[in-house]
């Protein structure tokens, strides 16, 4: 966690201050690590992008089904949206669970026919719900946030993320 955050004994502390106190401490180093490698450098990857004239489009997956766990708990985790993408869904597949995939696949086939009207939402800088997340919270299960929604925590890392050159 050091490595995150450096020497800097405030930031470490607000660091463990902003996640659930009943996280275990494996759960809580995979939090950390996660927000870290692919929540934060992601968007201060696109943020670049972005400042530098490029359009780019973020999301963020959280959907979690039980037929698409590997063990019980697993949640969402970096290319667990894959199937979903090219819908190839569980055959007991929920109804949610198909039409979130077949959100996903016209997102996706909406951007390939024209890149530069994007998925179907705003790309980054162009408006205060700038950011796609795809859930499984049937109320929600395709909705656009602020992303300081998801990226919050980057604040505590973006120096660490700056300094190594991303």
């Amino acid at each position: 966690m050091t490595s995150f955050v450096g020497n800097d004994s405030k930031a470490l502390s607000a660091a463990f201050g902003s996640y659930p106190q009943n996280l275990t401490s494996a759960q809580l180093k995979a939090a950390i690590v996660t927000d870290y490698t692919y929540t934060c450098i992601s968007s201060e990857i696109a943020h670049t992008l972005e400042k530098a004239g490029y359009d780019v489009w973020r999301y963020h997956f959280e959907a979690v089904f039980e037929n698409n766990q590997p063990f019980p708990g697993a949640g969402a985790w970096h290319t667990s949206e894959i199937p979903l993408v090219f819908g190839n869904v569980p055959v007991d597949s929920t109804a949610l669970q198909r039409r979130l995939s077949e959100t996903m696949q016209r997102a996706w086939m909406d951007f390939v026919k024209d890149p530069a009207l994007g998925p179907g939402w705003l790309s980054i800088g162009d408006g205060n719900r700038d950011l796609k997340v795809f859930s499984s919270n049937p109320d929600s299960y395709s909705t656009s946030r602020p992303e300081e929604s998801v990226d919050g925590i980057c604040k505590l890392y973006n120096p660490a993320i700056r300094t190594e050159g991303y």
